[in-house]
């Protein structure tokens, strides 16, 4: 099977069978032909009628989501909230969205042009990367505020060395 992004080649089977108290599954089995057996991927999904590649070709452009929602879950603390409101929790899950749109954005703007071209794929940084430049780039911002007044300007001068590198 030819992969929908890429040009890497697909080794897929599957097989149909049964589980307690979900009823008819598809098992479809994925690797790259000269990959371990270890890189195997698997998936399971309950559209019995849908063949292995229409199957893998979904999940596939599923993926980035998967991506996403692990990145909100252990980098921004989705699962983390101690409220019991309804609306507490819809509001948690608000913010932890806003953040991952405002890094995805910040790291576009890191990568340049590239993000620039349209129907094109761009690699960013990871999240935890796109995080730290935002908060040097935030705390290198402060400091420049506060050192770009005029008085007191010896002092600092002389500051501004020990600032910048804290």
């Amino acid at each position: 099977m030819k992969r929908s992004r890429g040009t890497r080649m697909l080794r897929i089977v599957d097989a149909v069978g049964s589980l307690a108290k979900i009823g008819q599954v598809k098992l479809v089995f994925s690797k790259r032909p000269r990959d371990p057996w270890k890189n195997l991927v698997a998936f399971t999904t309950n559209e019995t009628k849908l063949d292995a590649r229409t199957i893998v070709a979904i999940y596939e452009r599923r993926w980035r989501i998967e991506v996403m929602f692990k990145e909100l879950e252990c980098d921004l603390g989705l699962g983390d909230y101690s409220m019991l409101s309804h609306k507490g929790i819809v509001h948690h899950l608000h913010l932890c969205g806003l953040v991952h749109l405002l890094l995805t954005h910040h790291g576009m703007e890191a990568v340049g042009a590239q993000a620039r071209k349209a129907n094109t794929d761009v690699t960013l940084p990871s999240l935890r990367m796109r995080l730290e430049t935002l908060r040097s780039e935030i705390k290198r911002d402060q400091l420049e505020r506060i050192l770009s007044h005029d008085d007191h300007a010896r002092l600092r001068k002389k500051l501004r060395p020990y600032l910048m590198a804290a």
